[in-house]
């Protein structure tokens, strides 16, 4: 038998419908909402109980109040804020007659940037920047957004903030710290590999943590739309370009790779990283095809022409250019020389050099004339 939950939500008063089927008692219907003014109503409910947990942002150290409200009938209004400088989660449990149904309901301020404790299996836990327009609902768009090798994630989402309230995007910035993520490798270059050559298991790629990520928060959002874009400059645009390779049924919509230091070449004869020469790869000329009919666009800076000292200057990197500048026009070249009617693109970003400031901007320009107007 069918039992219909009625959620209003509104930090605005817009009330949210959805009819939900009778779940077994483990199950938890997990939602992600603005803060603000929630009633819940649901005929068969005799009592509505609620625990607030705080996790430190910072730190992901988690308190919980378990006598956060308590209400008996049919309906129940709660007051769900967010609590500063804390991920803010309540856990509503819904009580009748044969009946125990559970929400988690992730709440989050309006057009504010905050940040979330992302956990999967026995990965470190990924602390995640996140910005929610004021206007978000089911047709909201999505973007997430790739630090370099600083690893400054929040700086990186502010370049996206002013941007993302107006053109009502919800945007996301993983952080992947030097401590539990040190190095290319592990970062940029996907962990794939084990320092000595072993195929590490798919669930603990970054790059599918990411996609992972995507998923959890846009279906927390109900949103229509199951694509998303993403963007990253520097060692994030490195991670990028690899990622529509590695990801092939990923839901990217656009890839916005910026002023990547050095590329994985699509090469079967190179050794990876640089090419997909590897015994544990087994790329074919039809993967390669298959990523260059993909939506990549290299965006590189015209200035980006230093060698400084954060560039990687190996053989096989400077047998790519001598620069950044460079480097994005020989992989393009080679993009082009593996399948010429490529939908990858090479676009230069005039005056600009090494600076995710402005070549954020750039993106958010691409991004501007691609969505169609309403």
């Amino acid at each position: 038998m069918k039992r219909v939950f009625l959620l209003k939500l509104s930090a605005l008063f817009i009330c949210l419908f959805c009819s939900i089927s009778s779940a077994a008692q483990s199950d938890v219907f997990v939602q992600y909402r603005l803060a603000g003014k929630q009633v819940f109503s649901n005929d068969s409910v005799r009592t509505w109980s609620v625990v607030q947990e705080l996790i430190d942002e910072e730190t992901g150290i988690s308190t919980l109040n378990e006598n956060f409200a308590r209400v008996t009938g049919v309906k129940a209004e709660f007051d769900f804020s967010k609590v500063d400088a804390k991920e803010t989660i309540y856990h509503v449990t819904a009580k009748g007659e044969g009946m125990d149904q559970r929400y988690e309901v992730h709440v989050f301020d309006p057009d504010k940037i905050s940040s979330v404790w992302y956990k999967s299996g026995s990965n470190p836990p990924v602390r995640t920047f996140i910005f929610v327009p004021r206007s978000v609902s089911t047709k909201t768009k999505f973007i997430v957004v790739m630090h370099g090798m600083t690893r400054t994630a929040l700086k990186y989402i502010e370049s996206w903030e002013q941007w993302s309230a107006k053109n009502d995007y919800i945007v996301i910035a993983p952080l992947f710290d030097a401590k539990d993520w040190k190095g290319s490798g592990k970062y940029n270059n996907g962990n794939i590999f084990t320092p000595d050559g072993k195929r590490v298991k798919r669930k603990k790629w970054t790059f599918q943590i990411v996609d992972d990520l995507h998923s959890g928060i846009a279906k927390g959002f109900r949103l229509k739309a199951e694509y998303y874009d993403l963007f990253g400059h520097s060692a994030g645009g490195q991670f990028v370009h690899r990622f529509m390779l590695f990801m092939p049924k990923a839901k990217v919509r656009l890839a916005l790779a910026a002023n990547p230091g050095w590329y994985t070449l699509p090469d079967l004869e190179q050794n990876f990283p640089y090419g997909l020469k590897h015994e544990n790869l087994s790329f074919t000329n039809a993967d390669l095809n298959s990523w260059t009919n993909r939506n990549v666009m290299i965006l590189r800076g015209t200035e980006d022409v230093l060698r400084t000292g954060n560039l990687q200057t190996s053989a096989e990197a400077d047998a790519q250019g001598q620069n950044r500048y460079e480097r994005a026009g020989f992989m393009y070249d080679r993009i082009k020389a593996v399948n010429p009617a490529t939908n990858w693109r090479l676009i230069d970003v005039p005056k600009v050099g090494h600076d995710q400031v402005k070549m954020a901007l750039a993106a958010q320009y691409v991004l501007e004339m691609l969505n169609p107007k309403e």
